[in-house]
């Protein structure tokens, strides 16, 4: 009988009060925080403001806070030196960032920053981990680098740095590698791409690996694709689209103008300066070597030849 009915019952008591009462705590800041987080999504993807590069109003070495407008500091306010909250929104921001949902710098970010979804407006210079997502910059003049890591998206308009998701990266202007589980896509870029899709953009300068990978108006490098590789501006009438470099796949590879070499089961391309190797190649016009087992040149007298074509 010692503590079975003398002691547990208050300790019960006493854990279910503790409960209840950081229950009533928890749920008004929950419906808080929730609409502060749609609400900096939903302004991030407002038309573009012009980039505010000038130090805040105030400034604080510390910020704390459950959401805005509950947090020290506010949208004028710079953090220089740590940043705890459950929502998060500064001006400039540097540092460490420990935001639980949403941690937002509405000019620069600088330093590392871990949350649910970070967001920044300006240049990152530093790392973001994101459970969800990380965006840096908006505008491409505020060009960031470091890395982001991220279980679902990182997005950026101009980073140079390392991406890597288990969704999607999406990079407007910079390079160095993007590795995701499913997509990368990018404008202009250089270095590495590993993904199952890779899609295409302006101008490219590195390596695709992937099962899919598109390519872009000027590609200059190699395509490894585990199905096949696309050089061509795909929905598009009116294209011209060159590509200095190799595609491998095991089924099929497609470009516009190419200026080095095919190997897959079906090469297909408008205009080859190289070598088409496979079971079947085309090509509109031919300066170099085509071996497969039927070869197709448009502008030969001789449209169709087996095994080995060469012209120059």
């Amino acid at each position: 009988m010692g503590i079975s009915r003398l002691g547990v019952r208050p300790i019960f008591h006493g854990l279910f009060t503790a409960a209840a009462a950081a229950l009533a705590l928890a749920v008004p800041a929950a419906r808080g925080a929730a609409p502060a987080v749609l609400g900096d999504l939903a302004q991030y993807f407002e038309p573009e403001k012009p980039y505010r590069a000038e130090a805040g109003a105030d400034r604080l070495a510390v910020a704390l806070g459950l959401f805005p407008p509950f947090q020290l500091g506010g949208d004028g306010t710079d953090v220089s030196f740590l940043r705890l909250g459950l929502v998060s929104r500064h001006h400039n921001v540097s540092g460490a960032d420990l935001s639980l949902l949403c941690g937002r710098a509405r000019a620069a970010f600088s330093g590392v920053q871990l949350s649910g979804l970070n967001v920044v407006e300006g240049p990152v210079h530093g790392v973001q981990v994101g459970v969800l997502a990380n965006v840096a910059g908006t505008i491409p003049e505020s060009g960031s680098a470091g890395a982001q890591l991220a279980l679902v998206a990182n997005w950026a308009d101009a980073f140079d740095g390392i991406q890597f998701a288990f969704g999607f990266n999406r990079d407007g202007a910079g390079g160095f590698a993007q590795v995701a589980a499913i997509c990368n896509s990018f404008e202009d870029f250089g270095g590495v791409q590993v993904a199952a899709v890779n899609l295409r953009g302006k101008t490219f300068r590195g390596v695709q690996f992937g099962a899919l990978n598109g390519g872009a108006d000027s590609f200059s490098g190699l395509q490894i694709g585990l199905l096949a590789n696309s050089a061509v501006p795909l929905g598009s009438v009116e294209h011209h689209a060159r590509m200095s470099g190799w595609q491998v796949s095991p089924l099929v590879n497609a470009a516009d103008e190419i200026d080095g070499g095919q190997a897959s089961l079906v090469n297909l391309a408008a205009d080859v300066r190289g070598v088409q190797i496979g079971l079947y190649n085309q090509a509109r016009r031919l300066h170099g070597v085509q071996i497969g087992l039927l070869n197709h040149c448009d502008a030969s007298d001789i449209p169709f030849l087996p095994l080995c074509r060469a012209s120059f």
